[in-house]
C-alpha cells in the first residue's frame, strides 16, 4: 500500500466518523452531528465517505477527486447556510424585542449560545485528506 491509498483510506475513515461527531453545541438541545442536523446531506456524505474508501483501496483516483470535492463542497454549503441561518435567527429575535420584551434577553442569549463543535474540522480534514490523495503524484511515476 502507497502513501496516496494511505492517505485516501485515511481520509475516507476520518470523514465517515465526522458524520458522527458533534458539529452544532445549542442549549437544551444539547451537542448534534452532522446526521442529526442534515439528515439527507449526513447520508451524503456517508455514501460519499464509503465510496472514497473504496476508490482508495482500489486506487482509482481520478474519480476519488470527485468523491473529495464533492464531499468538502457539500461540508461548505452545510456550514455557511448554517452560519447564515444562525445570524438571521439572532437578528430576528433582537429585532422583535418589543412584541417580546420580557423574553427578548432570554431568547437572544439562547441564540448567541448556538456554536459550532470540533466536527467540522473533521470532516473538513477527512474530505481534505481524500482530495490531497488523489491529486498528488506516485513517486514511481513522477521519477519515470
Amino acid at each position: 500500500m502507497n502513501t496516496k491509498q494511505t492517505m485516501g483510506i485515511s481520509g475516507a475513515i476520518i470523514l465517515l466518523i465526522g458524520v458522527f461527531t458533534p458539529v452544532i453545541s445549542a442549549p437544551i438541545i444539547g451537542s448534534m452531528t452532522y446526521m442529526q442536523k442534515s439528515n439527507a446531506t449526513g447520508i451524503c456524505i456517508l455514501i460519499l465517505a464509503i465510496a472514497s474508501l473504496i476508490l482508495s483501496l482500489k486506487g482509482v483516483n481520478k474519480i476519488l477527486l470527485g468523491t473529495g470535492v464533492l464531499s468538502l463542497s457539500i461540508i461548505l454549503y452545510t456550514l455557511i447556510d448554517y452560519q447564515i441561518a444562525l445570524k438571521k435567527s439572532i437578528s430576528q429575535a433582537e429585532s422583535q424585542a418589543d412584541d417580546w420584551a420580557m423574553f427578548h434577553e432570554l431568547t437572544t442569549d439562547i441564540m448567541k449560545s448556538v456554536h459550532l463543535q470540533w466536527g467540522w474540522t473533521i470532516l473538513i480534514v477527512g474530505s481534505g485528506l481524500i482530495i490531497l490523495s488523489a491529486v498528488l503524484k506516485n513517486k514511481s511515476s513522477a521519477q519515470g
